[in-house]
C-alpha cells in the first residue's frame, strides 16, 4: 500500500463575470494549483500508485517534452522513487 501523502486540495471557483444566466453557474476547478502545475498529476497519480499497490516498483521513466514528464518527478518524488524522464528532441 502506497504510504506517500498524495492528495492536493485544487478549488472550485465561481465565474462570475462569464454568467450571462442567472440559472446558470459555470465553475473552474483549478488544477493550476497541483504541485507540479498541471492537471495531469491526477492520472499519473493513479497509475503509479496502482503501479505500486501492484508490484515492485524501483524507478520510474518517462519521456515528456513537457507537463507529464514533470508530473512524473514531482509525484516520483513524492513516494521516493528514482525518476528519469527522457526529453524527445
Amino acid at each position: 500500500s502506497c504510504s506517500a501523502k498524495i492528495r492536493h486540495f485544487s478549488p472550485l471557483v465561481c465565474a462570475e463575470r462569464l454568467r450571462g444566466h442567472e440559472k446558470v453557474k459555470i465553475l473552474f476547478k483549478l488544477e493550476n494549483l497541483q504541485k507540479s502545475g498541471s492537471f495531469k498529476d491526477r492520472g499519473i497519480r493513479q497509475l503509479i500508485r496502482t503501479l505500486i499497490d501492484e508490484g515492485d516498483v524501483r524507478r520510474l521513466l518517462s519521456s515528456s517534452g513537457g507537463n507529464a514528464g514533470h508530473s512524473v518527478a514531482t509525484i516520483g518524488k513524492e513516494y521516493g522513487l528514482p525518476v528519469d524522464v527522457f526529453v524527445p528532441t
